[in-house]
């Protein structure tokens, strides 16, 4: 939510918490998590699984984070209000640590060299576009239960689905569910790099499993929103964020790896 036009203060909070819980419905367990901040007013161009989250007055799964404060480069699933929100309890991320070949190098002793094998190629993690169906199923169940509870629709921004999947990529690739992979922006940073203005931002990451197929991610996707709306004070902070009298934009990025695991990130802005 956007905070009062103040004098700028560098002070930013955030909250984050995590939960696990089990997809009910769906083909694997779900992890969420959810973050959330708000920033002091500044006219800056734009440019540039359950966790805890932060409420408005003051980050992969079904929730809806509190409040959001300011952003901070910092997972999964970020300049706030003063406003702080209860400390998240944390649910172990499952995470997929990145492993590393070293190169060897054949020794020069003789003309001939020795023939290189190269290595099979893997598949890389699939991230639906922003025009695609899934995430337009994906878009239609958030508005539908911001409908339910007499909330305006949230707009599918562009911009911040395109931070959305970078996120994801990374999540999916080795960094696990997290808000901030190691080497990466913090979130208000990288949605101001993705060309996104905002005042307060947050955002729900969540992980769960899915076969090889448009229903089934969709299903998988659809079962961690609901996971996140499910959840119950205090520990709600994905569900606040879901449906935030204050954010007005969300982006979307939904990504299955070679292993079954969908990855979901959802961002959002006022």
């Amino acid at each position: 939510m956007p905070t009062r036009h103040r004098k700028p203060t560098r002070t930013r909070y955030v909250v984050m918490a995590g939960v696990a819980v089990a997809l009910l419905g769906a083909t694997g367990v779900g992890v969420a998590s959810a973050k959330t901040f708000n920033r002091p007013h500044q006219a800056r161009p734009a440019s540039a699984a359950l966790g805890p989250a932060t409420t408005e007055a003051a980050v992969a799964g079904r929730h809806r984070p509190r409040p959001t404060r300011s952003p901070t480069s910092t997972p999964a699933t970020s300049a706030p209000t003063t406003v702080p929100t209860t400390a998240p309890t944390t649910a172990a991320p499952t995470t997929v640590a990145p492993t590393t070949v070293p190169a060897t190098t054949e020794p020069t002793a003789a003309p001939t060299t020795a023939p290189t094998t190269a290595a099979p190629p893997t598949a890389a993690p699939t991230t639906t576009p922003a025009g695609d169906p899934i995430i337009a199923a994906a878009l239609e169940h958030i508005n539908a239960a911001r409908t339910a509870e007499g909330l305006s629709a949230l707009t599918l921004s562009p911009q911040l689905s395109a931070a959305s999947a970078a996120h994801n990529a990374l999540m999916a690739g080795g960094c696990g569910l997290s808000h901030q992979c190691p080497g990466e922006a913090g979130l208000g940073d990288r949605f101001s790099a993705a060309g996104v203005s905002w005042n307060s931002a947050g955002e729900n990451i969540g992980q769960g499993n899915a076969s090889n197929n448009q229903a089934s991610i969709i299903a998988a996707a659809n079962g961690l929103t609901d996971l996140m709306l499910a959840e119950v004070a205090p520990n709600d902070g994905h569900r606040r964020n879901l449906l935030n009298t204050g954010f007005k934009r969300i982006g979307l990025a939904v990504t299955r790896d070679a292993n079954g695991k969908v990855w979901f990130t959802q961002d959002f802005v006022n």
